[in-house]
């Protein structure tokens, strides 16, 4: 392409020209740049017109050639916080898409020390919140927290523009055993969702479930079904098919803690049917893990085989550690319970693998399948060892203590021990012992 001037042609630079002319300045074979999606092939076809870049590939490319992507479509830089939110932009969607992420990780890192020390507020909070959420995908909730509170730590950063973060340091907050400070951080993230009034409904739902989560995860049942009760109230008739789904999943899950299996199954099914119409594949496969799991303990296996091979579909293409463990640990149980002892003691191991320490609940789960597979494989002494273990550490949370008892005092009588069988089933119809469990574990 030229542009015509009075007694002369001046030749405008193409994008891919402008690709070649920043490697080669840069020393780098195409090898050196190419980056996730964007080979040196390609790269090469690029340089010559044979093809037109992508937004992904000038992402890319931006960042291996450590420019910008406003300079490879126009040939102007754009100023360095504008280069930085740019940077972030295409880290973020590699992120998404599951690319590198070892990389992508350490390039965040870097930019969040560039941004702090060049002042840029929004890059800094931007790039910890990516850092926290990808530290929680990955069920590292300590580190999690750390990243999240600082990102919150930012005025710009409220309940009402920033849903998911703080939705995400709550939950971060209870999977690494405080669930104390995850029911204060969603008291007020619904204080100042109310403030606002009719403009915060949906935000008013959202962390009034999310307030029923932490409350029934801090072994307070009651208090959970006062807030359930509150988001209904406020949903009234106009709530939006996510809200609804929130709610139907927070009765369901108090339902399945109090027993009350058959309206558990009813209510997470209807949240299934409203997932089913969107692409959320994530958020569909923990609702038939869910199902699953109030199957099994109302021992339906084989339905409820069915609905962890639906959530095993869903969770490998795109959910996060841990609850690829939980489904490992609901898997083992339900081996167990078939009397298939090895495929029981593999599944637990690995959901034991996909944990990093920082979920006491789920470490504990994880550790009741263990147990359950010991005694599937006849080894009693193995089972009780890792029930004691698993029981402090479900106590930090207490909505799973009364399975877990019943589950010891199951295989306590087929050993032929009694009366320690019926001591823990005596527990596990009393609220207070819950309660007892869960301050001692404290």
């Amino acid at each position: 392409m030229s542009e015509t001037t009075d007694n002369s042609t001046v030749h405008a630079e193409s994008i891919g020209e402008r690709i070649h002319r920043a490697r080669t300045e840069r020393g780098l074979s195409l090898r050196a740049a190419a980056g996730p999606g964007v080979s040196a092939a390609y790269i090469h076809r690029l340089e010559h017109g044979d093809r037109q870049p992508s937004v992904k590939a000038l992402r890319v490319l931006a960042s291996t050639l450590g420019t910008s992507v406003e300079f490879l479509e126009t040939g102007h830089d754009a100023d360095s916080a504008q280069v930085r939110e740019l940077r972030v932009a295409g880290l973020e969607l590699e992120l998404r898409l599951g690319e590198g992420t070892d990389r992508v990780e350490s390039e965040l890192r870097e930019l969040l020390l560039e941004a702090m020390d060049s002042g840029d507020t929004v890059t800094a909070r931007r790039t910890r919140t990516a850092l926290g959420l990808t530290a929680a995908q990955q069920g590292a909730h300590r580190e999690a927290v750390g990243l999240l509170e600082g990102a919150i730590a930012d005025p710009e950063v409220t309940p009402l523009t920033h849903p998911d973060v703080f939705a995400q340091l709550g939950r971060s907050y209870s999977e690494s055993g405080q669930p104390s400070r995850a029911i204060s951080l969603f008291r007020r993230c619904l204080d100042d969702a109310t403030e606002v009034g009719d403009a915060g409904a949906s935000a008013q739902v959202r962390f009034a479930t999310y307030l029923s989560y932490a409350l029934s995860d801090a072994g307070d049942i009651v208090g959970a079904e006062h807030a359930v009760a509150d988001a209904i109230e406020r949903a009234g008739d106009a709530v939006d098919p996510y809200s609804q789904v929130r709610l139907y999943w927070s009765q369901a899950r108090l339902a399945t803690i109090s027993g009350r299996t058959a309206f558990a199954l009813q209510q997470i099914s209807r949240a299934i049917a409203l997932l089913e119409a969107t692409e959320d594949s994530l958020s569909l496969g923990r609702a038939h893990l869910l199902r699953g799991e109030i199957l099994l303990s109302d021992g339906h296996l084989d339905e409820a085989d069915a609905q962890f091979v639906r959530a095993h579909r869903l969770l490998e293409a795109g959910g996060d550690a841990l609850h690829r463990s939980v489904l490992r640990a609901e898997q083992a149980k339900l081996q167990a319970r078939r009397g298939d002892g090895p495929s029981a003691l593999a599944l637990a191991h690995e959901a034991l693998r996909l944990l990093d320490g920082d979920d006491p609940a789920e470490q504990g789960r994880a550790r009741w399948a263990l147990a359950e597979g010991h005694a599937a494989s006849g080894d009693v002494a193995a089972a009780l060892t890792e029930f004691s273990t698993a029981e402090p550490l479900l106590a930090r949370e207490g909505r799973f203590l009364r399975q877990l008892w019943r589950a010891w005092a199951h295989v306590l009588r087929n050993a032929g021990r009694l009366d320690e069988a019926l001591d823990l089933l005596d527990r596990a119809a009393s609220d207070t012992e819950v309660a007892e469990a869960r301050t001692s574990a404290a």
